[in-house]
């Protein structure tokens, strides 16, 4: 048996530089809500949605999984079938914009119950201060510093 792997094409409508990974978590976060909401468990799902899908053409539970998990993003024909299934629009699922990366704050922080934080930061920034703050997160302080220096003398020219 030939194993083909597959590239799921972008969704369309979402803007340039859109984090996929948000996007796919968004979508995850969807389909679970719509499965609750129908009581029915990924088998449920692949099968009915199978049903919806042109004679020969199936959605394994295992792909089904892989969306549950934010692991993959379905084709529009997948999408329309787990849609038609669920008696859901696709955009209820896979909303084209805004994006979830869209409705994400720029940083926020939240406390852990071990003394640490989770920190998320979704907004671009310069290179020199991504690489500023990864170093600082990797615990290379030298480097952090060097960069440092560079980011406050290109502050400085600006000015």
């Amino acid at each position: 048996m030939i194993r083909r792997n597959y590239v799921n094409p972008a969704p369309k409508g979402l803007p340039d530089g859109a984090p996929r990974d948000a996007v796919k978590i968004d979508f995850a976060n969807r389909l679970q809500r719509a499965l609750v909401n129908k009581g029915w468990n990924q088998s449920e799902l692949a099968r009915r949605a199978s049903e919806k899908l042109p004679r020969g053409k199936t959605i394994g539970r295992d792909m089904v999984s892989h969306y549950v998990r934010g692991v993959a993003l379905p084709r529009p024909a997948q999408l329309e079938a787990l849609a038609k299934a669920l008696g859901v629009e696709p955009s209820t699922l896979l909303p084209t914009s805004p994006s979830a990366a869209d409705k994400l704050p720029a940083a926020d922080m939240k406390a852990l119950e071990n003394g640490n934080v989770w920190l998320r930061i979704n907004q671009g920034v310069p290179m020199t201060k991504g690489l500023l703050i990864l170093s600082i997160l990797n615990g290379q302080y030298e480097a952090a510093a060097e960069l440092l220096k560079s980011a406050m003398a290109e502050h400085d020219e600006d000015k």
